[in-house]
């Protein structure tokens, strides 16, 4: 399906997901474009899974997303296990501390 999946791996992310995900938040989309965001928590022993959550379900009704733990260490597994999640045809990997521009999911697309 036509879409873009942004998936961000994360071990031990609580430190750097903040703007990274307000980063996503801020995206301007087209209205009828499709995606969704796979937050891949690799094996985390801080708080990356909760604070993934209390940042995105605010926004639930604008952001489709997913925290999807990833028991195996690595982030080879870890994009395997977002590759295997996504719905859409077009994967953008996003690190943890990596901050897209307001306007790049639409150029993207």
């Amino acid at each position: 399906m036509y879409g873009i999946s942004v998936i961000i791996c994360t071990y031990n992310g609580e430190r750097r997901l903040i703007p990274t995900l307000k980063a996503i938040i801020n995206q301007k989309i087209q209205e009828n474009l499709k995606w969704e965001v796979l937050i891949i928590d690799n094996a985390s022993t801080d708080k990356t899974f909760e604070l993934s959550e209390n940042i995105l379900n605010p926004h639930h009704e604008k952001i489709d997303y997913r925290i999807i733990k990833e028991s195996k260490a690595g982030k080879a597994n870890a994009l395997i296990k977002g590759f295997n999640e996504s719905k859409y045809e077009l994967m953008l990997i996003c690190d943890d501390d990596n901050w897209l521009q307001p306007e790049y999911l639409r150029t993207v697309s």
